[in-house]
């Protein structure tokens, strides 16, 4: 699937909002069996894994030539091909190209507005919550 592209798979699914307000799906990692938190980052355009991630799941790195902005400058990371699913969209792999960020979040992934500009809508109901995400 190319980037700009909806996936158009006419399902939702619905997240939650954790303590602080960011929305977070649950997602597994191809070849994994654990359930692990991602957050929805409407701050980042691409997608993310943080450091203890990286070091927990063999992922391919594909390019290194990506810099991001950190404390003190520009930063090179790496870019890895990731392949999840998300719980609530059955029989359908998500393939998405992450930066591997040097930064420790409360969840392991970050998905980015590169990732949701691809779904038909992105709904947050704070006053009860959670979110549905519309693919």
């Amino acid at each position: 699937m190319k980037n700009g592209t909806h996936f158009n798979l006419n399902k939702n699914t619905l997240g939650k909002l954790d303590s602080n307000g960011t929305p977070y799906l649950s997602v597994r990692v191809v070849g994994s069996q654990e359930w692990i938190t991602a957050a929805i980052d409407t701050g980042a355009f691409k997608s993310a894994v943080i450091p203890y991630f990286l070091s927990q799941v063999p992922l391919k790195q594909i390019n290194t030539e990506y810099q991001i902005f950190v404390n003190n400058g520009l930063q090179e990371v790496g870019i890895y091909n990731l392949e999840f699913e998300i719980k609530g969209i059955d029989d359908f792999i998500f393939k998405e190209e992450v930066i591997g960020t040097p930064n420790t979040y409360t969840h392991q992934i970050l998905i980015g507005t590169n990732f949701l500009s691809r779904c038909k809508e992105f709904n947050v109901f704070l006053d009860k919550g959670f979110f549905e995400l519309k693919m």
